[in-house]
């Protein structure tokens, strides 16, 4: 026995705390508090407390933190939970809130704004719900007397506790723990318990424990509802439907709603997205909710995806019991069954803020039927009867707490339901041909490339560097560009190139003059950065510090062509229709796509579906276009038949990966393929959109014949212009490797004896023609790899390692590819730079 009653003490006096965030400010704290009890013969307990509170410092009002459930009590070695509702919570001549949970109520007692200084008394009063403890021939009384978690300092406690009845055994006092506190003083006379506490509390509560006679307490005249809990709940319920032909169902709502605590809104939702399951498959479906009405009261509608969210307001807040009736209308919709129709009747709203105590509903049909129905997702209890004269369903539903809702499904028989029509796809389709038609009338007026002449050429173009040959022949610039200028400068006389090791791993660059003779301002900010107050520089000096300085360069190689009208590449006006175009590219499928889940449901958020799947796909392939599509992009594929092949296996693809799509809702395929081809046509034209003007056009036609002289010129031809010429080998080597002819070049003087320039300097003796071509071309990869290199970034990292050569490949040319191989061996992060052909 001795051990029951002191696990029975423990369980009495470890009342539940809940941490808070406020802390303790001593200059707020309450004087005095006095609390009175009024303890009933059924269990109930009436509280009333003032507080006489001191605010030193300014704030606009108090909380209270009053529990009601108790958790993990051993009797006997069982663990058992208790709860004693509290109810009736009231603040007098104050605005107060009150925030419930099963735990317990918080009130916020103070007005937004208002702020208090100095003294001032607040009183409130409550009731207390007391249960029988479950002790067989026992019966206790135990209470926490002040609240808890206050984030004030309390100086002082006073109390009385009126019992009903006589009782022989003395109180015992806790503050918070299991030691029994003898500081508490008290005294009994007529039933009644009245004491003080005279030193502070902090966090603590204060309880009190009392056995008392057997039989004072008749607990089944205040039975426990677990509704009392909660802190609101639907008291009695009813909803009637009307089913339409069409398949629409107007529904009027009536709620009596039950408060436990006040609260300035009350927020229900109301299902769009239903799920039906037919077997063991499951389908989701929007029925779009409209006509939102609600009588009197202030309202909000906020709309969802899956729910309109409906809030009721109150200017004096919600409180105790509450009507609310309100109407909407569902928009049910075909699901496209072969055999029949499907109509999900939706109860109660899934994650619904407060459950049922009682729900009587009433479903009128246009037409009788046989009832295949299902009553999904229910924990309370439920019946239905179907009237077959009267083509009216009626049920009930009992104490439904489940938060997952409550819904019918009722498999009719097919064409039970005359249906709308939302296919619009015809609408896009229309806007996809209009808009491909522009395209290809913009194309054909502004983007068909004019006739090129491919002229004999034996050198480079007149007043275009090796750097800007790169742009002018393929549109845009890359970093092998900006490499190609150190023999570019060298067979100029600008710089000379020695070789520090066989290897050809470090070499050395010696500025013999300053630049006195460039055309673009690029080329003089790389020279000066490279030899940056010096006059000589290795390329280990330059690996991860120059690698910016050529990127910037790349990126701004074209402002000489932009800067000038006669000297520009690319017509103005095409170039800037062609980006503007290529906005509009993924607008022509998606025109047709968003229409496809909409033609089912007719809700207007599901026109978004498909454009938030498919548009990410359609503009990375449009982005893809611009090379794989593109006549003018040079050397970013292998050949156009091989980009046009690789750009229809994508697009094949995706019109592979969106045909379910149309088939679920019963869309023709070839509308997809349809529309597909459309939009590759149209890419297509976007990618060659940029039409070069007459000056552009002289220097691409020089251009080619330059490259066409380097791939099929014959030995006597090169012969008598290295007789005429005998540095011809060097001044064409860079033009060479920016166009990725080199070895091309380097094959043609394999025969032919050249001298070694005065600007490469090897510690080898044996030089002939193919070393002089290996040597440079090694010596082109260190350089390469020096100069485009970029520091790594020290901070940050989360582990990445540069992509393989493998995967640029599918991104770069060939050259750039190799240039990446060299840096990856090297160790040095790999950087391919372009810059945009858009003038």
């Amino acid at each position: 026995m001795k051990k029951f009653i002191t696990a029975l003490l423990v369980f009495l006096l470890m009342l539940p705390i809940v941490p808070v965030s406020a802390s303790m400010n001593d200059d707020v704290y309450a004087e005095n508090m006095h609390v009175s009890m009024d303890v009933k013969d059924d269990g109930r307990i009436f509280v009333t407390t003032v507080l006489d509170m001191m605010f030193n410092d300014k704030r606009q009002g108090i909380f209270v933190d009053i529990p009601q459930k108790y958790d993990n009590f051993v009797f006997d070695g069982i663990s058992k939970s208790f709860v004693f509702p509290v109810t009736d919570i009231d603040v007098k001549n104050e605005n107060f809130t009150v925030d419930s949970s099963t735990e317990g109520h918080i009130i916020k007692i103070g007005e937004a704004g208002n702020y208090i200084r100095g003294e001032k008394r607040y009183e409130y009063t409550y009731v207390i719900n007391a249960q029988d403890l479950g002790v067989p021939g026992r019966q206790f009384l135990y209470q926490n007397i002040v609240g808890q978690n206050w984030e004030f300092p309390i100086k002082k406690t006073t109390f009385d506790i009126q019992l009903p009845g006589a009782f022989s055994l003395q109180p015992k006092f806790y503050i918070e723990g299991s030691q029994e506190n003898h500081d508490v003083k008290y005294s009994i006379q007529n039933n009644k318990i009245s004491g003080s506490y005279d030193m502070p509390l902090y966090h603590e509560p204060l309880t009190m424990w009392l056995e008392v006679e057997d039989g004072m307490f008749d607990f089944s005249k205040n039975p426990l509802d677990p509704f009392d809990l909660l802190a609101m709940y639907a008291n009695n319920a009813s909803i009637k439907m009307s089913v339409q032909e069409d398949g629409r169902i107007l529904v009027d709502n009536h709620i009596e709603m039950k408060l436990n605590s006040q609260r300035p809104y009350i927020t229900i939702p109301i299902t769009q997205e239903i799920e039906t399951r037919v077997g063991s498959k499951s389908e989701s479906i929007i029925y779009p909710i409209t006509d939102i009405k609600v009588d009197r009261r202030r309202k909000d509608v906020s709309n969802q995806s899956e729910m309109q969210m409906l809030t009721f307001y109150d200017d004096n807040y919600f409180r105790d019991s509450q009507v609310l009736d309100y109407s909407y209308t569902i928009n049910s919709r075909d699901l496209g069954k072969k055999d029949m129709d499907i109509l999900v009747l939706d109860l109660i709203p899934r994650n619904n803020p407060f459950p049922y105590k009682n729900l009587d509903f009433e479903i009128q049909f246009p037409k009788d039927f046989e009832p295949d129905l299902s009553l999904f997702e229910t924990n309370g209890s439920a019946s239905y009867e179907y009237n077959s004269t009267t083509k009216t369903l009626t049920g009930h539903v009992s104490e439904s707490f489940n938060s997952s809702g409550q819904e019918f499904q009722l498999q009719l028989p097919k064409g039970y339901f005359t249906y709308p029509t939302f296919n619009y796809t015809w609408v896009g389709m229309i806007v996809a041909v209009v808009l491909t038609a522009f395209v290809y009338f913009m194309y054909r007026r502004h983007g068909k490339e004019d006739p090129i002449v491919e002229t004999v050429e034996f050198t480079a173009p007149e007043g275009l560097s090796s750097a800007e040959i790169g742009y002018v022949y393929r549109g845009h610039s890359k970093s092998k560009d900006v490499v190609s200028l150190i023999i570019y400068w060298a067979s100029r006389g600008y710089l000379t190139i020695t070789e520090l090791d066989e290897k050809g791993d470090n070499i050395q660059l010696n500025k013999l003059k300053d630049l006195d003779n460039y055309t673009n301002r690029e080329e003089l900010r790389v020279f000066n950065a490279l030899f940056k107050g010096r006059d000589e520089i290795t390329t280990k000096k330059l690996n991860n510090t120059f690698g910016s300085t050529v990127q910037h360069a790349t990126m701004n190689m074209n402002k000489r062509f932009l800067k000038n009208d006669e000297e520009r590449v690319f017509k103005r006006q095409s170039s800037v229709l062609k980006w503007m175009l290529f906005i509009l590219l993924p607008i022509i499928p998606l025109a047709v796509h968003i229409f496809v889940p909409y033609s089912r449901s007719g809700y207007a958020g599901d026109l978004g579906l498909m454009f938030g799947l498919a548009f990410p796909f359609y503009l990375a392939l449009s982005i893809g276009s611009t090379f794989l599509l593109g006549t003018k992009n040079i050397n970013t594929i292998p050949s156009k038949s091989t980009g046009r092949f690789i750009f229809g296996l994508l697009l094949l693809f995706l019109t592979i990966g969106l045909y379910p799509i149309y088939n679920k809702f019963n869309i023709n395929g070839f509308l997809l393929v349809g529309v597909n081809l459309l939009y590759g046509l149209a890419a297509f034209c976007v990618a060659n959109m940029s039409r070069r003007t007459d000056q552009g056009n002289r220097w691409y036609g020089q251009i080619l014949g330059l490259k066409r002289f380097i791939e099929v010129a014959e030995k006597d031809r090169i012969e008598m212009l290295v007789d005429s010429s005998p540095t011809i080998f060097y001044d064409i080597l860079p033009y060479a490797y920016v166009l990725g002819v080199t070895d091309a070049w380097s094959k043609k003087f394999e025969s032919i004896a050249i001298e070694q320039p005065d600007w490469y300097h090897t510690t080898r003796t044996d030089f002939t023609t193919f070393y002089i071509w290996s040597t440079l071309n090694r010596s082109m990869s260190t350089i390469q790899s020096s100069m485009v290199s970029v520091p790594a970034t020290s901070k940050g990292s989360s582990g990445a390692v540069a992509p393989s050569v493998e995967a640029l490949v599918a991104v770069a040319d060939s050259a750039v590819a190799d240039s990446a191989a060299v840096a990856a061996e090297a160790g040095n992060p790999i950087v391919i730079q372009y810059s945009s052909s858009c003038e």
